[in-house]
């Protein structure tokens, strides 16, 4: 009997640090891929194992307070200033230990130059970039300094039952809308948006979509309160928003693949 408790304990706990990661992250990843050059795809493949980058989704997730990697655990969410501007200035005055966005460019850098990495560091820029992108799009990934630093961490109730905002945005609003669905679902039902759009929606760079998506994603702290109960007619109004995060973010991954790994 203790063994089979502390068996649910793990699966529990573990369910609890992939809050996003599982459903949102793997769809983002399967979207991306779908999107990757046939050259792109198979250079990644040569230090993924031959693995798809959904099988990485959630690394960073895993991983993060594990030995060696705890520095990871500040670069899952990003700092904008009044403006919606990203920039050293303001990280620095917002006490920021880590953020998504240097993070991001950091391994795009290094990534510029594959080539000349030996074939752990490679892969482990990799992971880095299919987990960050999606927690670029994140609505409740974002500091907004100086107003609202929250992260939406605030209680609310879910049909009753305690909870925060954060993790409504972080996995429980698709996880609500679509309780059944694994990540190939996702992909068949939003990843419909033709070329030309998909070029629009990749335009640009990688704080640039950051700063975009956070001053679109600012307005969510606007539908609720601290204490709030909300049901299915917060999740019908809202879920498509979170929807159009995701794809956004899977096509955007893709774009930063590509234009390293084509070549």
């Amino acid at each position: 009997m203790k063994r089979f408790i502390l068996i649910l304990f793990l699966l529990l706990a573990a369910r609890e640090i992939r809050a996003f990661g599982l459903a949102g992250h793997a769809a983002i990843a399967c979207i991306a891929e779908h999107h990757l050059t046939p050259r792109a795809r198979a250079n990644i493949m040569r230090y993924t194992d031959h693995r798809s980058i959904v099988y990485y989704a959630s690394w960073m997730d895993e991983w993060r307070r594990s030995k060696g990697y705890e520095f990871t655990t500040h670069w899952h969410a990003g700092t904008v200033d009044a403006e919606f501007r990203s920039t050293p200035a303001v990280r620095e005055a917002s006490g920021a230990k880590g953020d998504c966005v240097v993070a991001v460019e950091q391994s795009i850098a290094l990534l510029s130059e594959y080539d000349k990495l030996d074939d752990s560091t490679v892969l482990v820029h990799i992971k880095y970039l299919v987990h960050l992108l999606g927690d670029m799009h994140c609505p409740t990934h974002v500091y907004y300094y100086p107003d609202n630093m929250t992260l939406g961490k605030f209680p609310v109730k879910l049909h009753g039952v305690e909870t925060n905002y954060h993790k409504i945005w972080d996995g429980q609003l698709l996880d609500s809308r679509h309780k059944f669905w694994g990540f190939q679902d996702y992909r068949h039902a939003l990843d419909n948006y033709t070329d030309e759009e998909i070029a629009r929606m990749t335009e640009g760079t990688p704080v640039e979509w950051f700063e975009e998506s956070a001053r679109r994603c600012r307005e969510i702290y606007d539908w609720v309160q601290p204490g709030d109960e909300l049901g299915q007619e917060f999740y019908n109004a809202h879920a498509p928003f979170a929807e159009y995060q995701l794809v956004l973010s899977g096509y955007r991954l893709a774009k930063v693949l590509n234009a390293l790994f084509d070549r």
